[in-house]
């Protein structure tokens, strides 16, 4: 006999069977799970560039010659290597040379002048001394000379008028007292001559200082001029040697050769011709930035220090190769606010780019993490924008 339901009744019998509820155990672990990532866990938000391109921070450089010249040697190739400072190609100018010769001869015999003055200079100031000296020990003699000749006319003197008075009184001769009077008239012209004498011997001596202290003077006036002509000539031959210094063409920066001219040791080349181009190589921090224009809804989101990555090459293309980098800067906002914004990128530090003759303006991709959100955030800002969307209800 069967009852009603039966089919029922071992329905919820089967449900109940213990081996089933064994199964709700490890349902409610992953259920408990998924709403612990959910509420929880931490999800990366990012835009990704509508186009971006590498900005090179040294350009590639043209190194042309920096004179007329021969090329000597210029034995690199393209794609080859080279430090910073070091010589890459080697050219000569023999009228460089020979100009330089002829300042350095100039230099020496200005240089030899100018000590001939000096030692003329130095005997002129010599001679002057020494004759201050001895006219200094000549006057001392004049004078005494002179003091002399003056008390022996004194003495000459007082003699003549004792004898005039012997002679009035009739006790001397007048040819004794003419005698006397001649010595007398004698020793003082005797005197007065020494006078005359010292006073010219000072006249001399200092003509003599005079022309001594003009030759001087000239001499200080050629040795400034001497001095002047070998400054220049000094200028000339450091400017010779550093544009000779200068045909050794050496690498303003590291990086490897691109671009070269075809020529030979002993081609002539003009001022400002080509001779090879260099391409900046190293980290890419100090070589490259990348400029990149995203949608213009990422403006409110992005801060500078920002973290991105970067991926070289053409999109769709493989391998890309992907680097670290961070915001450096950020664009005004235009006037409209739909307007993509460009921001600046600056690759993290270490960081190596790939070996390539331009990097300027080469195309890549930028992905930048704007923030970081639960899950459960990002569905009820979702949900909160597609209600904005939705239409207002009509009023009745």
């Amino acid at each position: 006999m069967s009852l009603p339901f039966d089919c029922t009744l071992r329905s919820l019998a089967a449900d109940r069977h213990p081996l089933r509820r064994l199964w709700a155990v490890p349902g409610g672990l992953l259920l408990a799970a998924w709403i612990a990532w959910f509420g929880a866990a931490s999800v990366p938000v990012t835009v990704v560039s509508d186009s971006a391109r590498l900005v090179t921070v040294i350009p590639p450089r043209l190194l042309t010659a920096p004179d007329d010249a021969t090329v000597v040697t210029l034995d690199l190739g393209l794609g080859e290597t080279v430090r910073a400072g070091q010589v890459v190609a080697v050219l000569d100018s023999e009228p460089l040379r020979t100009r330089l010769r002829e300042a350095r001869s100039r230099q020496a015999a200005l240089l030899a002048e100018l000590a001939a003055l000096a030692a003329q200079a130095a005997a002129a100031r010599g001679g002057l001394a020494e004759e201050a000296q001895a006219a200094t020990a000549q006057a001392g003699q004049l004078s005494a000379e002179l003091r002399r000749a003056e008390a022996a006319a004194e003495l000459a003197a007082r003699d003549r008028q004792r004898r005039q008075r012997l002679r009035v009184a009739g006790l001397l001769s007048a040819a004794e007292a003419e005698r006397a009077g001649a010595e007398a008239e004698q020793l003082d012209a005797a005197a007065a001559g020494l006078r005359l004498g010292r006073a010219a011997t000072s006249r001399g001596r200092r003509a003599a200082a005079a022309d001594r202290r003009a030759l001087l003077a000239q001499t200080a006036r050629e040795e400034a001029g001497l001095r002047g002509e070998l400054a220049a000539a000094a200028a000339e031959v450091e400017s010779l040697a550093r544009q000779l210094a200068s045909l050794r063409v050496r690498a303003p920066f590291a990086g490897r050769l691109g671009a070269q001219t075809l020529l030979h040791p002993g081609s002539l080349v003009r001022r400002g011709d080509p001779l090879l181009t260099l391409v900046p190589s190293g980290n890419s921090d100090n070589v490259c930035k990348v400029r990149a224009e995203l949608p213009g809804a990422a403006r409110r989101a992005l801060r500078v220090g920002q973290s991105a990555r970067v991926s070289l090459g053409a999109a769709g293309a493989a391998p890309r190769t992907v680097l670290a980098a961070f915001v450096a800067a950020i664009a005004a906002a235009p006037a409209a606010g739909a307007e993509p914004v460009v921001v600046e990128l600056v690759f993290s530090a270490g960081r190596r780019l790939p070996t390539s003759p331009s990097l300027d303006g080469a195309p890549c991709e930028v992905e930048i993490e704007l923030a970081r959100r639960t899950p459960l955030e990002l569905v009820l800002e979702a949900l909160g924008r597609t209600g904005s969307r939705l239409p207002s209800p009509a009023r009745p």
